[in-house]
């Protein structure tokens, strides 16, 4: 079967993304590779400004469809009750106390977005190009927020120092 260069690139990229997410699915939390680097690392999402939706962000070392490394990244979030609509993840550099309770402009002047992540869609693995390594610095913090203005944490969780 003949592959054209551009269903080459969907295909490697579809087979790195389920590599990921086996990697995600098989490697224990904290596990450390032979660096001492975690391979994987699970950070929980604490709920912010009464948003009642608590979660969970699995961070995950793989290699990127032009086999670079990159990390996956996964979260798994409460209902959006108290604020309805669509969600965003972001990877901020600062830690969760700095920004967590601002809102709107105030959220910038904080702790300035390092990675927009995605939509927080449970269940779905979004793959940034970043190294895990430079994320487990204790400088940075993921974020899921209202995507609408103004711009509200609705829960926050500090990636720990590896």
């Amino acid at each position: 079967m003949h592959l054209t260069r551009d269903r080459r690139k969907v295909a490697r990229r579809i087979v790195s993304v389920a590599i990921a997410a086996a990697a995600i699915l098989a490697v224990p939390n904290h596990g450390a590779t032979s660096s001492g680097v975690a391979s994987s690392l699970t950070v929980r999402l604490v709920a912010q400004n009464g948003s009642r939706q608590p979660g969970t962000a699995t961070l995950a070392s793989v290699l990127g469809s032009n086999m670079k490394p990159a990390t996956l990244v996964r979260v798994r979030i409460g209902p959006p009750v108290k604020f309805p609509g669509r969600q965003v993840i972001l990877i901020r550099s600062a830690r969760c106390a700095a920004y967590a309770t601002k809102v709107g402009d105030d959220l910038y002047e904080a702790g300035p977005v390092k990675h927009t992540v995605g939509l927080a869609v449970n269940r779905r693995s979004y793959l940034i190009s970043a190294r895990l390594a430079t994320l487990t610095t204790g400088r940075f913090s993921i974020q899921v927020s209202t995507a609408s203005s103004p711009e509200t944490v609705v829960a926050c969780g500090n990636i720990p120092r590896a």
